[in-house]
Parts: C-alpha cells; structure tokens; sequence
C-alpha cells in the first residue's frame, strides 16, 4: 500500500490541475473579470506530472465544466457540435508533449529549453487539432474556403498558444518552488 506522502504527491498535483480547469475553463479567451481557459496547460502539466491514467478523469471533467458551463451557466454551445469529440486528440497530444517533457522533470535550466519547445509543439498541435476539426466539422464553414477560414481565425493561434505557454510557466514555476519545499522536508509537496 502506498504511504500518504506518495499518495499526496499524485493528489495535490492533480487536485491543483483540476482547481485550474475549473477555475478558467468557462471562458476560452477570459475578459477583465475571467481568466483565459487554462485547459491545454492544464493537459500538458498532466503529462508532465501524473501518469495517463488520469487522461481520461481529466477529459471528463473538462466535458463536464463544458455541459455545467452550457446548460446552467449562460456559456453559448456554438463549439459544440461534431468537432468537440477531436478536443480528445487535441488533449492527448499537449499530454504527449508533457509525458514527453517529464525526461527532464528535474526542470534545472538545461531542461528548460527542450521542455518549452516541447510545450509550444503540444499546444500548437492542440490548436491545429481542434481548430481544423472545428472547420472540417462544425458544419458552420461550408461555403469558406480553409485559406479563408485560417484568415479569419489564425489570429486565435497566439493567444491560444501564448495563454499555455504562460500558465505552463507559472506551472513549472510553482513545481520548482514545491520541489525545493520538499527537499528542505517541509511537506509531501509533489
């Protein structure tokens, strides 16, 4: 049986991951008052931190914030449609890209470069994945080309991919400061 300070280890971690995506997941570009969606960040600290096992508790919670957010809380379901079933692969390739990253989980600053580059290809793939499913099958672009459509959408890529790379930091900030708690035996931080 594992002790409490190994089971705490996988469950801080994913308890903070979850807070994250419930916390910003309601609003995909946030406003003055609502953080932009953490989601993919949340997905690639997944891969980085906890095993595959969890893919799919956090596939369903982020479906359920979804309805919650859609059914109750005045969010529009225009994004739901035939296309919000590819979110799973866009998902499962920013975890690729974080599972990929845990080679260089001791985060010194050699680590850093591969494990950012690593970040930026998982959550690009994630945009691509989900933003050319959305065109393919949204059934809202049929008379617009895909030029067309990248034209009046590819402005979307940087701050989806800029949001990431900024919670990923703050992420891979907080595991360094939780590290270097723990090595000095003040706590079973992950």
């Amino acid at each position: 049986m594992p002790s409490q300070s190994k089971r705490l280890s996988v469950l801080l971690p994913a308890i903070a991951l979850a807070a994250f995506m419930i916390g910003t997941r309601f609003h995909h570009f946030g406003s003055a008052v609502n953080l932009p969606d953490a989601s993919i960040a949340v997905f690639f600290l997944l891969g980085l931190l906890l095993s595959w096992r969890w893919f799919p508790v956090f596939a369903l919670l982020a479906a359920g914030i979804d309805y919650a957010a859609t059914t109750w809380a005045g969010v529009s379901d225009y994004c739901i449609t035939p296309a919000y079933a590819f979110l799973l692969p866009a998902y499962a390739a920013v975890t690729f890209a974080g599972w990929w990253s845990r080679r260089h989980s001791a985060l010194g600053r050699a680590d850093l470069a591969p494990v950012a580059v690593a970040a930026v290809l998982g959550a690009v793939a994630a945009f691509v994945i989900s933003n050319g499913s959305f065109y393919f099958f949204s059934g809202y672009f049929t008379d617009l080309s895909y030029a067309g459509y990248l034209a009046k959408t590819g402005h979307y890529a940087i701050p989806y991919v800029g949001w990431a790379m900024v919670y990923i930091t703050a992420g891979l900030v907080a595991i360094k400061l939780a590290r270097r708690l723990r090595a000095a035996g003040l706590g079973p931080v992950a």
